[in-house]
């Protein structure tokens, strides 16, 4: 697909009534333009059936009365407000594009520089802006690939939850007890969360004997195994500890309540993975991507959620643009950058599963070791790339070989992917 603006301009028809719409949580605000950019209405609208079958009502009254070919939506993605209507225009037909909220606000501030804005003025920017070809098209995720997005985005929020939850127990222990992270150095082990939920306030434990507290620990950690070598090396610390009295008892509840929900996550997160993998291995696709040696069936997973089907890509460079990974030229009169960064015009979710996936695989697969090697070690007169731009073109080679391999349904081959 080429996504030049003359290519898009052609995808238009000449005579076509532009809808703009700037979707908020609970009404929409709606601008119906012309091919020549005449207002004929605007209007508000609630986010329920019934007002968006009037939508399409209106519009196609207002089709027939100016003798247009077509209607086509114009929509600003801000938030996730637009997928409710973008899903009820699919079901019934209608055409849509999305107009990217950054190049509206610039356009909006460079038309107008009083930096006037309303939804009206956001909706009828959509329009025009559609009218000039700058837009995007986007393919709503449908039947199983829906469910695979929406398994793997709800792991990727309990996953940020968990790591939110376990850097706010971290600045609370450094607080109330700070030798804590020398005996357990993860947090999220079980006899690491049993001990902060029965209590880590270092001058209550050392008023304890420590066969008492190990008891009273047994009690409350259950049938799996206590680590009892390191329980008793951080009894042993909590008569010296240098954690601060004041407020001690307050800490200790917020640590109580933190280690409870982070208990409470991880049970979720097991949940969510396991739904995760399940989903995914529903698809034929996944023998395919799990034939690369390190590629763990999660981040096999993100790349098939974020992708979806693959016959909707006519080339493996719209992959790239869609993950915002492709080389960014900076130049200007005499001035030439001696690094091109990612553009990041993209989705930063699958950014984030190309990063961890390659990382995997610089340790488990030699083809992509191999690989950064080469790009770091260099000569000179070659530009030795950095490690993390490595990583970036990593990033690239990975997604031309699961282009490839869903493409051609075949299985990986490291001959192959070595050009040998």
């Amino acid at each position: 697909m080429n996504n030049s603006t003359a290519f898009k301009l052609a995808q238009l028809p000449t005579n076509s009534l532009r809808v703009g719409v700037d979707p908020h949580k609970h009404r929409h605000a709606v601008v119906l333009r012309t091919a020549q950019a005449h207002t004929l209405t605007k209007f508000t609208m609630v986010q329920d059936r019934t007002a968006f079958e009037e939508l399409l009502r209106r519009c196609e009254q207002f089709r027939q009365r100016g003798a247009a070919d077509s209607v086509v939506f114009a929509i600003e993605p801000g938030g996730h407000y637009w997928r409710n209507l973008g899903y009820f225009l699919v079901d019934h037909g209608a055409t849509f594009r999305l107009i990217n909220p950054f190049t509206l606000k610039r356009q909006r501030d460079g038309d107008d520089l009083t930096h006037r804005k309303t939804d009206y003025r956001d909706a009828e920017m959509a329009a025009d802006l559609l009218g000039q070809g700058r837009y995007t098209w986007t393919a709503l995720p449908q039947g199983n690939y829906a469910e695979l997005r929406q398994a793997h985005a709800t792991y990727e929020q309990l996953r940020e939850e968990i790591t939110r939850t376990k850097l706010q127990l971290t600045t609370a222990l450094d607080g109330l007890f700070p030798e804590f992270r020398r005996v357990f150095k993860q947090l999220d082990g079980r006899t690491a969360l049993t001990i902060l939920r029965t209590g880590a306030q270092p001058a209550q434990l050392a008023t304890l004997g420590v066969d008492d507290w190990l008891a009273r620990l047994r009690r409350e950690h259950g049938p799996h195994p206590l680590m009892q070598a390191k329980a008793r090396a951080l009894h042993a610390l909590a008569a010296r500890s240098l954690g601060v009295p004041a407020g001690a008892e307050a800490l200790t509840c917020q640590v109580q309540l933190l280690a409870e929900r982070l208990t409470f996550l991880l049970t979720q997160g097991q949940q969510a993975e396991a739904e995760l993998i399940r989903w995914f291995g529903g698809f034929a696709e996944s023998r395919f991507l799990l034939s690369l040696r390190g590629l763990g069936v999660i981040h096999a997973a993100g790349l098939l959620a974020h992708i979806g089907e693959i016959r909707q890509y006519s080339g493996v460079k719209q992959l790239s643009k869609l993950a915002g990974i492709t080389p960014t030229e900076d130049t200007s009169a005499d001035h030439h950058a001696a690094r091109t960064p990612m553009s990041k015009k993209g989705r930063r979710g699958l950014r984030a599963v190309l990063w961890r996936a390659v990382i995997g695989l610089l340790r488990h697969n030699e083809t992509f070791a191999q690989y950064v090697h080469r790009l770091t070690s260099r000569p000179a007169h070659a530009h030795p790339l950095k490690k993390r731009e490595a990583i970036g073109a990593a990033m690239n080679k990975l997604l031309r070989i699961v282009y490839a391999l869903l493409k051609k349904q075949t299985l990986f081959d490291p001959a192959t992917a070595q050009g040998r």
